[in-house]
């Protein structure tokens, strides 16, 4: 019986563990489609992944909240996002329903004719909400 009990143990955390990596997979790739949908201004992308009141506190710029705001700033722009790459990723569970990203974003942006600087540091808050993972808060800094 107690070896029973301790296979059960180590059995549940394997499994946590695996669907963890899992939800760090999931994420990342959902933070990569907000990063092309940003260069190709995809509505759709942004309201599939960011909660309605998402905050968006970026360098040099307004912290943006909601939705419609983010949208709105996105259209303003002319932005060609020509590569992105996310390094030194770590995932935080906050709660069962929250997580905390972290991670290095190293991209080649130009926007309206300048290219963005390369490197940013980025903490990015998901949360679950009726059975899927959505955006509620979005913090970069830029690294020079």
């Amino acid at each position: 019986m107690k070896y029973s009990l301790t296979i059960f143990a180590l059995a549940f955390a394997l499994s946590s563990f695996a669907q963890a990596g899992d939800l760090q997979a999931d994420l990342i790739a959902n933070e990569k489609a907000l990063w092309t949908a940003f260069a190709k201004k995809d509505a759709e992308a942004f309201k599939k992944h960011l909660a309605p009141d998402v905050v968006n506190v970026e360098a040099n710029l307004a912290p943006m909240i909601g939705v419609d705001a983010y949208l709105k700033r996105v259209n303003s722009g002319n932005c060609e996002l020509h590569s992105v790459e996310m390094q030194d990723v770590k995932m935080t569970r906050l709660s069962t329903d929250v997580v905390a990203l972290s991670f290095i974003a190293t991209s080649n942006l130009v926007c309206d004719g300048k290219r963005e600087p390369p490197r940013q540091a980025v903490t990015s808050i998901w949360q679950q909400q009726n059975g899927k993972w959505v955006n509620r808060i979005y913090h970069s800094s830029r690294i020079d």
